[in-house]
Parts: structure tokens; C-alpha cells; sequence
């Protein structure tokens, strides 16, 4: 059972990875609304915070969505797994959506950091 928990470790945080870009994706359109009437230019929101909501919701998510459900599923080595997980979620995030929008950085680094203190802080050897 121990192998096969290990198997399933990446495709946990390939699982996550994909929810939190899917979340990211499907909020733009609600978040779209919250455009004030006199900016929107064909059909397209020019307000630049309702444009980088839905990337800085995704950036929040991601080291949530990756680091939970690995470090769950890994049968040891947790703490190793936390750190290993919380590394590879924070390269995500600056890859995928801090690069095009800086902004989300902050909020980004902070859910990162909480995610990953408390799952050292849960799963401490």
C-alpha cells in the first residue's frame, strides 16, 4: 500500500495544480462583472485589478491545492514531502501566473507561507 501512496503523491499535486488553474479560469467571468459600466470597451473590462483577480485567485490557491493533498497522501517523510511540495508550488506559481501579473505576488508568497508552516507545524518528525 506504502508504493502505491508514493505513486499517487505527484498526481495529487498535478490534481491540485489543475483545480487551482481551473478555479482560476472559471472566476474570470464572475469577477468580470465587478467591472464599472464606463470601462468596459468592447465587450472588455479595462480596469487592470478586475483583469489580474482571477490569476491572483489562482495564486492563492496553488501551493493550497498542491501542498495539502500530497503531503495527505504521502505514507512518510511528510516533513520532507511539505518542503519538496511547498518549493515546487512556489516555482508554479512565479512561472505560471506571478510573471504576467506581479501583483499577485503578495498574496501568493503569504498563502504559501501559511500552507506551508502549517504543514510542518501538523506533520513535524
Amino acid at each position: 500500500m506504502k508504493i502505491v501512496r508514493w505513486i499517487l503523491v505527484p498526481e495529487c499535486a498535478a490534481a491540485g495544480f489543475c483545480a487551482a488553474v481551473v478555479v482560476s479560469f472559471a472566476a474570470t467571468g464572475p469577477i468580470e462583472r465587478w467591472c464599472p459600466g464606463g470601462e468596459v470597451v468592447s465587450g472588455v473590462c479595462s480596469v487592470s485589478w478586475v483583469n489580474q483577480l482571477p490569476m491572483t485567485v489562482g495564486a492563492v490557491l496553488l501551493p493550497i491545492l498542491i501542498g495539502i493533498p500530497t503531503v495527505l497522501m504521502a505514507p512518510s517523510h511528510r516533513v520532507n514531502v511539505t518542503w519538496v511540495t511547498y518549493f515546487l508550488g512556489c516555482a508554479a506559481v512565479i512561472n505560471l501566473f506571478l510573471r504576467p501579473f506581479p501583483a499577485a505576488s503578495v498574496l501568493a508568497m503569504v498563502a504559501g507561507l501559511i500552507v506551508g508552516g502549517a504543514l510542518h507545524w501538523r506533520f513535524k518528525a
